[in-house]
């Protein structure tokens, strides 16, 4: 497997993680699995979406929140929902 081709491991681990979202989203709903198969996939993929890699006002990236921080992750979060 060569690095840097379309589809392939790149090495970025921003759609490294991508590319697991997807995997599991699909997972969860494939018919041809167990419903408790599914339903890991289902978790799996939920557990993504809630990483600390969305915690953008963790600012020393230590995955607790101190006041300030909680303070701009809130403004974060007000300024950029759809």
């Amino acid at each position: 497997m060569e690095k840097g081709h379309y589809g392939q491991y790149t090495g970025n681990a921003r759609h490294s993680r991508k590319e697991d979202e997807k995997y599991d989203a699909n997972k969860a709903y494939d018919k041809n699995l167990s419903a408790s198969a599914r339903l890991h996939y289902l978790e799996n993929n939920i557990a993504d979406h809630k990483s600390p890699a969305s915690m953008l006002g963790d600012l020393d990236k230590d995955g607790s929140m101190s006041e300030y921080e909680t303070k701009r992750q809130n403004a974060i979060n007000k300024n950029t929902k759809k």
